[in-house]
């Protein structure tokens, strides 16, 4: 029980591992944003993981540690570095993918006004024939 409750952020750090990965593993066709409930439960766990980390202490008298070494040093939580590369790649790709809407809505819109001005310049032209018929 004392090794349970000194590593409980190592428990964590499995949930929330398996957490992310059902998020990363959703299926393609469907839009995988920061929203997802499982990258949701993920971010909320990440802190009560760093908590429990920063709460609990070093295990004492291993039976393989030499005097120098009594006390068995606690690795980083790498669920929290897991975690950070996933939010940091799937931000890039989410501001991208807007960058790439914004450009498309931007040509859409060039499209829509240069066949507007092409309708204009067409009425302008058969005005000026009309004009030059009307001359002679």
């Amino acid at each position: 029980q004392t090794v349970f409750g000194m590593y409980f952020y190592e428990v964590l750090g499995v949930v929330i591992s398996f957490l992310l990965a059902l998020f990363l593993g959703t299926r393609k066709d469907s839009k995988r944003d920061l929203d997802h409930w499982s990258y949701l439960m993920c971010s909320a766990l990440v802190p009560v993981c760093l908590g429990f980390y920063f709460q609990s202490q070093d295990v004492g008298c291993m039976e393989e540690a030499t005097p120098e070494e009594e006390t068995a040093k606690r690795q980083f939580p790498a669920v929290v570095i897991y975690h950070t590369i996933t939010t940091l790649a799937f931000w890039f790709m989410q501001s991208g993918r807007d960058q790439c809407e914004n450009h498309v809505k931007i040509v859409e819109e060039s499209i829509r006004d240069f066949v507007r001005m092409d309708k204009k310049m067409e009425l302008k032209r058969q005005k000026m024939k009309q004009a030059g018929r009307k001359e002679r």
